[in-house]
């Protein structure tokens, strides 16, 4: 289409509508002798030109609609308009003459052998549905909730004074914005609150030009661990509270001019916003909500740690207060209530927020507290549920473990059946990768095995999958528990030689366990070929040490002493000869600098290796698939129960 808004060639699309009512668009080129469809006549030159049967100039039939609509939401310009044709599959809400193809070309989706094998794993609907657009959003059965959400969206950009109304000066581009809407369940998968949001289309911004810096630090989960352990032992306070629309609160340095919403427009179309605050969907949104929460934090007395830019103490050395934010969400320690309490009056007086109370939950993580035995239990049987429930496996057969110990993690093999495109193996692994990495640590060698595969699943690796998952359907419950009595830190490291075998690459696996529970645990490929089980094991204590040297001085951070050297437990006695003896013998001159930190670390006196049988090496879960016979003792000596 000309910028006139005559029309010089029409392409085809085909529109499948496929999984659940998500159209697959698959854009078909044809050659300038092709037959076109009914309704459009072809010059000799080549380019199409209009009938009677054919929108007119400067218009768009249903199929490019449907191009506007799923390839850029952020295109939004009447979205009545936009939206008023999607696809043929939406039957029943368009008039005949409003077709582009006869209904004896149509064929359903499920005579396309992609879409028809994609079928299988395709995702069942949510209890709860999360429109997509403002229209859907006003149209359907929670329309009364969403637009109240979208009143509080507005209501708040307008206390914070977000932005003016003006007329988009010469030169300048206006930013697209979208509604999402979002549906928060509490932990236990109960219906909180229906949230409204508008995102700007950031991804239109330039950069060097609309910003320049982007980073935005978050706290590390394994920080929130260890401090949720002290609070534990120590019998602390421990309060969550939220921060309501927190990128409100950011100045914008750089003028930024955005589309006025959908449904709260003025009707003056060469209107836009000049934004003075940050919105959601901006290139330098996180940053600079950072920068102004830690101006704030660093005001009320707070200090920004070393080892963790989003974990501040405050308050005393006799009785000081910790606070962890990640973006939003904010968690304060303290023995002493009326100290939170005070601190927390102080934060809203500058941010507005709820006060969430005595902590139960964050981020997503269920906090079980006893506070006369002195434990605390981190769970996320919620997400494991919600997670069931999309794939269908609520009701499947659960299973002991994860994988038995001869399962083939290889790469697809030549005749295996591949997935088809638009399954759903990479959602799956990355909801397991949420809970692995946050209180389950006994699917983290699961997650990591099947990870490899993300790209080219075959079914073989899906089965795999919905292994996992039949495990998770029985041990949906488990997490990880601290207390009751204070522990020394203890590192337990281990190696599977030569463990893949596509790369012949072996796997490090470690856990760090304090105050009677993991606070950091990982399994993943070495960056090298090891050539024997010693420097295998040799290399995954080094890696072990990197994480362990910044753990010790976490603890310094929160206030606890650590004396003497960290222990670390390894079961292989060659390695533990080439840590404590820096000698450069045939065996051992060919490993890499980087890996002799371990060593470094012994002769230092910051940690001390221990030989343990394997037996007793809880690591050992973290670097292969083991039966019951040695995965379920393992994970109860690692406190996940």
């Amino acid at each position: 289409v000309y910028i006139d808004g005559s029309v010089d060639t029409y392409r085809d699309v085909r529109v499948d509508e496929t999984v659940k009512g998500f159209p697959f668009l698959y854009p078909v080129m044809f050659a300038e002798d092709a037959p076109v469809r009914p309704g459009i006549t072809v010059p000799p030159d080549g380019g199409a030109t209009l009938t009677d049967n054919d929108p007119s100039p400067g218009t768009s039939g249903p199929l490019e609609h449907a191009v506007d609509t799923h390839l850029d939401d952020f295109e939004s310009g009447d979205e009545a308009e936009r939206t008023a044709g999607v696809a043929e599959g939406h039957a029943g809400e368009h008039a005949d003459d409003a077709r582009r193809y006869p209904l004896r070309d149509r064929r359903n989706a499920d005579r396309f052998g992609a879409a028809a094998a994609a079928a299988e794993h395709a995702v069942p609907a949510v209890k709860t549905p999360e429109p997509q657009t403002w229209r859907e959003a006003t149209s359907g059965p929670h329309a009364a909730q969403w637009r109240a959400a979208a009143q509080d969206e507005m209501d708040a950009i307008s206390a914070n004074c977000t932005y003016d109304l003006v007329k988009l000066p010469y030169g300048a581009k206006a930013l697209p914005c979208k509604w999402v809407f979002k549906v928060k369940h509490l932990p236990d998968g109960s219906v909180d609150r229906f949230k409204a949001r508008i995102v700007v289309g950031g991804h239109r911004q330039m950069d060097g030009i609309d910003y320049a810096e982007v980073f935005a630090p978050v706290a590390r989960l394994a920080s929130f661990r260890t401090l949720a352990s002290i609070v534990a032992v120590e019998d602390l306070e421990l309060h969550v509270l939220d921060i309501s629309n927190a990128f409100l609160n950011a100045d914008l340095k750089a003028p930024v001019y955005m589309k006025q919403p959908d449904g709260f427009d003025n009707g003056q179309p060469d209107m836009v916003w000049r934004l003075k605050k940050t919105l959601y969907g901006l290139k330098q949104s996180p940053r600079e909500w950072y920068n102004t929460l830690a101006a704030e934090l660093s005001n009320l007395g707070f200090k920004r740690t070393d080892n963790d830019p989003s974990l501040w103490v405050g308050g005393s050395a006799v009785e000081p207060i910790y606070l962890i934010h990640y973006v939003d969400d904010i968690v304060l320690a303290c023995r002493d209530l009326a100290l939170i309490e005070s601190t927390k009056k102080k934060i809203f007086t500058k941010f507005k927020g709820r006060d969430m109370g005595a902590a139960t939950s964050y981020l997503g993580m269920t906090i079980h507290r006893d506070r006369a035995a002195r434990t605390i239990k981190l769970s996320q049987a919620g997400n494991a549920t919600d997670l069931l429930n999309l794939f269908g496996m609520a009701e499947s057969n659960p299973k002991s473990v994860p994988f038995g110990s001869a399962a083939d993690f290889s790469a697809a093999k030549p005749g295996e059946k591949m997935l088809p495109p638009g399954n759903m193996y990479a959602a799956g692994v990355g909801a397991l990768m949420y809970l692995a990495t946050n209180t389950r640590p006994d699917l983290m060698t699961a997650v990591s095995l099947l990870a490899r595969h993300m790209a080219t699943p075959c079914e073989r690796h899906w089965l795999q999958l919905k292994g996992v998952l039949k495990y998770l359907n029985g041990t949906r419950d488990l997490g990880i528990t601290y207390g009751p009595a204070r522990t020394s830190p203890e590192v337990y490291t281990d190696a599977d030689y030569a463990a893949c075998s596509d790369t012949r690459r072996s796997r490090s696996g470690y856990v760090i366990m304090f105050n009677g529970g993991p606070v950091l645990w990982t399994s993943k490929l070495q960056r090298l070929v090891a050539t024997s089980t010693a420097e295998s094991e040799y290399i995954a204590a080094s890696d072990a040490a990197h994480e362990a040297t910044w753990f010790r001085r976490l603890l310094h951070d929160l206030g606890e002493s650590l004396d003497g050297p960290l222990k670390f437990n390894v079961d292989n006695h060659a390695a533990i000869h080439m840590a404590n003896n820096p000698d450069t013998a045939a065996r051992t001159k060919h490993i890499d600098v980087r890996y002799h930190y371990l060593r470094e670390s012994v002769l230092r006196g910051f940690i001390r290796l221990f030989p343990v049988p394997t037996e007793h090496n809880v690591a050992d879960v973290f670097t292969k698939p083991l039966g019951d016979s040695k995965f379920l003792p393992f994970r109860a000596r690692m406190g996940v129960s």
